[in-house]
């Protein structure tokens, strides 16, 4: 039996335009991340979607983004297997330490939990994050 093919969409923006590309992506993948280079100032968003699912649709979401912005970004597509993915997710987000009660572990964090510490394991999803975001963050913190 073979793995899933998925398209990795891949490609960096500028702090201002994060939030019009994450959501040209979001309208039109299946997945969609994104991690800040604060050195740089940037973001680089990876997305993942069917083979072809509503070409027409992400083109005009991601002009339309280029269009606000007046950024164009570099973008970068090609195959990842379903599963690889995953792997590389999970990898990328270690547990979250949120100020002086709270941790976020998604399951395949398998180190001990701090007792001292109310620990939510939790995986990263559409209704709730891995604790990275300063969303969640600020929602746990106050």
């Amino acid at each position: 039996m073979s793995r899933e093919t998925l398209e990795r969409i891949a490609f960096i923006v500028p702090d201002d335009a994060l939030e019009m590309f994450e959501s040209a992506l979001g309208a039109h993948c299946r997945a969609v991340s994104f991690y800040q280079n604060e050195a740089e100032q940037t973001w680089l968003l990876e997305a993942v979607r069917e083979h072809g699912a509503n070409e027409a649709g992400l083109q005009g979401a991601l002009a339309l983004a280029e269009m606000i912005t007046g950024f164009a970004p570099h973008i970068e597509r090609g195959p990842i297997e379903a599963g690889g993915w995953l792997a590389k997710t999970r990898q990328a987000f270690p547990e979250q330490v949120i100020g002086k009660s709270f941790a976020v572990r998604g399951t395949h964090v398998t180190t001990p939990r701090n007792p001292h510490r109310f620990t939510m394991v939790i995986d990263a999803g559409l209704a709730f994050g891995s604790g990275e975001h300063f969303s969640t963050r600020l929602c746990l913190i106050a």
